[in-house]
């Protein structure tokens, strides 16, 4: 059965609904391995801090030795300490981290409702890709030092994708959302809104 001329295509809701509930899981999951690293590194920066003094002896009796009795690795524990310097403050990595979460679930839900064309989709959308630019121009100066910080430990390289996904999921992909939904309002695509 053909459709009447005058009927519009809403193909891309679809699409846009399948692509922004695949990023959204897909970010949970990088939002997960955030707030994994963020445990780790906070045991670590705790295990440092523990045996300080321990540490400050074993890196004196080092420098008098010239090396020769290394006790308690102190060169690997100041290496440790240098990177957790160059780090955010891990609590508010620990933030965003969940803040992260959060967005995704909503981004999640925003694009079920998108899906089954709920006639909020589109508004609730543009309010999670707002929240969620707000929160990237908030978080991307921590997160430039955290990923240099993480840079001198892997190779640049891989610490470059990750910053690029985190562009991409936190800036382009809002961006694309707020652009393709106000041209479908204006359009009168997007049924009901």
């Amino acid at each position: 059965m053909s459709q009447p001329a005058t009927d519009k295509c809403h193909c891309w809701i679809p699409v846009l609904a399948t692509v922004l509930i695949l990023f959204s899981l897909f970010d949970a999951g990088f939002s997960a391995v955030l707030g994994v690293i963020n445990v780790e590194l906070q045991s670590l920066q705790e295990q440092v801090e523990q045996g300080g003094t321990r540490l400050k002896v074993a890196g004196f009796l080092s420098h008098v030795t010239g090396g020769i009795v290394n006790l308690g690795s102190s060169y690997e524990a100041e290496q440790v300490k240098d990177i957790l310097k160059s780090m955010p403050e891990l609590g508010f990595l620990a933030f965003i981290a969940w803040a992260r979460v959060w967005l995704a679930a909503a981004g999640l839900a925003m694009g079920i409702a998108l899906a089954f064309r709920v006639s909020w989709a589109p508004l609730g959308i543009l309010i999670w890709a707002g929240l969620a630019l707000l929160g990237t121009g908030m978080a991307s100066v921590s997160m430039l030092s955290f990923y240099q910080g993480l840079s001198a430990e892997a190779s640049a390289a891989n610490i470059s994708f990750i910053a690029g996904l985190d562009v991409v999921f936190h800036l382009a992909w809002p961006l694309y959302l707020v652009v393709r939904l106000l041209r479908a309002r204006r359009a009168g695509d997007y049924p009901g809104w």
